[in-house]
């Protein structure tokens, strides 16, 4: 066993900063950015976080349902060009 040089002062940058060194500093930016933004868009509500008044919401949920199960009574009739298959633009 040898005892290592004591001239060697560390390991160079380039093999301290890998790939996953640059990905988490690139995700710590990606946080830092995301932080101001969240900050510019509170500013445009005056820092207020309180939820609006919600009160009149129980008249609409409190209205009978309409109904969708009636059946129809409105007939329609295809155009005689549909009946017979001969629309323009396709060929049978």
């Amino acid at each position: 066993m040898s005892i290592p040089d004591s001239s060697n002062q560390g390991t160079p940058l380039l093999k301290r900063f890998d790939v996953y060194t640059v990905l988490l500093g690139l995700s710590f930016l990606a946080i830092i950015a995301s932080i101001a933004l969240l900050a510019l868009e509170m500013q445009r509500y005056q820092w207020d976080i309180k939820a609006v008044n919600t009160s009149n919401v129980g008249a609409a949920l409190q209205s009978p349902p309409v109904n969708t199960t009636a059946a129809s009574t409105t007939t329609v009739n295809a155009p005689q060009a549909v009946a017979d298959g001969s629309v323009a633009g396709l060929n049978n």
